[in-house]
């Protein structure tokens, strides 16, 4: 018992933190009529098939929420997407031809099509 109670201070002790393999920041634009684009920040972790992303959706209002999901690279060289944003399903279609810029879905909870946008490239860290 004693052995693993050290054994599991040891491994509580070592102080663990992840780091992203990318974070990239697009505006949202063109699927809704407020002048003021929308923003998504996500950390992207490259696997050896997928890309994992988390990050959050920043909206015009000052709404955040968090959004988590799965990537994969297509034929077409580029990356697609499928986030997971609330009550709502977002798809990212990024050009690695076209300066990281590409299109946007967002889908409602019962898989119905509620707009259509672009995403404008703003940086990456």
């Amino acid at each position: 018992m004693r052995s693993l109670l050290t054994v599991c201070l040891l491994i509580l002790s070592f102080n663990a933190t992840a780091q992203s393999d990318y974070t990239i920041v697009w505006n949202m634009v063109g699927w809704d009529a407020e002048s003021s684009p929308d923003r998504i920040s996500l950390d992207l972790n490259q696997g050896n098939y997928f890309i994992a992303a988390n990050g959050i959706v920043e909206y015009f209002n000052g709404s955040t929420f968090a959004t988590s999901g799965t990537c994969f690279l297509t034929d077409a060289n580029s990356i697609f997407c499928n986030l997971v944003v609330g009550f709502f399903s977002m798809e990212l279609e990024i050009s690695l031809d076209d300066g990281l810029e590409g299109d946007v879905l967002l889908i409602d909870f019962d898989g119905f099509l509620l707009d259509v946008g672009s995403l404008d490239f703003i940086r990456v860290e």
